[in-house]
């Protein structure tokens, strides 16, 4: 069972995380990173209220979880978290909630993001990104819906449903509107992944889950047509395209270069619809 849990990035969905893990008593322990401060933006769809106005996030963030949890033990890092700089606790679970995309070593064992309507759980080490950005949601959320989302990540935490992803270095993706209905299957589903080596390029590098993408694409369209989704735009590929890896590669480094050059996207195969979807690492929490 966990104890210990660090957070880094105080912004809407880390800090509603923070405030439902202090709730769970199963926890002892939160480590809370950030080095900004609390605005009035801040209290529209974040956790904190007027009068923590000017005040540091974690030091604001600190009186809320003790209002919560009293006797837990809340560990505050004022500053800007720089991976193998930064001296971080040792925690159970080191979670990054920051609206930034950046590169992440051995240090952090998730990141979570909410990108259009979906949560994406991203468990991966050693990530290169070729250009950081900053994050932001692509969406409107509410910030019920942002709380909701929290909600359901700490609960996952707190029976710590990550630990199969963390081992096989997994990205998965919930979607908001069905928690409910598919939060088990996502996360306790044991998947069969195929090593497939490829000569890869700068845009096909960024997009995450190519490689366990390419196998079920081209059987899907052996023999029917699939379509390639990314975000409102769609693009139907006739039966027979995809024959081998190297055909999906340059499909999909092609299609991000005409349709979203300059970010990264995680890419799902959608059996039931036929579809191969690609979603916006967004970085938004």
């Amino acid at each position: 069972m966990l104890k210990t849990v660090g957070i880094i990035g105080l912004g809407s969905l880390g800090g509603f995380i923070c405030k439902h893990l202090a709730s769970n008593h199963s926890i002892n322990k939160i480590v809370i990173v950030d080095y900004d401060i609390v605005t009035i933006e801040n209290t529209l769809k974040s956790i904190y209220r007027p009068k923590d106005i000017g005040l540091q996030k974690t030091d604001a963030l600190e009186e809320i979880l003790k209002s919560e949890n009293f006797g837990l033990e809340i560990v505050k890092i004022n500053s800007e978290y720089v991976e193998g700089q930064t001296k971080i606790p040792k925690c159970d679970l080191l979670i990054d909630c920051r609206d930034f995309v950046c590169d992440r070593l051995g240090e952090i064992n998730l990141r979570v993001y909410i990108s259009g309507r979906d949560i994406i759980i991203d468990c991966r080490k050693m990530v290169c990104v070729y250009q950081p950005y900053q994050g932001e949601y692509n969406l409107k959320l509410t910030k019920a819906e942002i709380n909701k989302c929290a909600f359901f990540i700490s609960d996952l935490i707190s029976r710590n449903k990550f630990s199969c992803l963390i081992d096989n270095s997994s990205v998965e993706r919930i979607k908001i509107d069905m928690l409910d209905e598919i939060i088990e299957k996502s996360i306790d589903q044991v998947k069969d992944q195929m090593d497939i080596i490829y000569d890869d390029t700068k845009l096909t590098k960024k997009i995450t889950r190519l490689d366990q993408s390419i196998s079920p694409t081209i059987y899907m369209n052996r023999k029917e047509e699939v379509r390639v989704v990314l975000g409102s735009i769609n693009e139907n590929i006739f039966p027979g395209y995809f024959k081998e890896p190297s055909d999906v590669i340059r499909f999909m480094g092609r299609f991000i270069e005409r349709y979203g050059a300059g970010k990264n996207y995680v890419i799902f195969v959608n059996k039931e619809n036929r579809s191969i979807e690609l979603v916006e690492e967004t970085g938004a929490a």
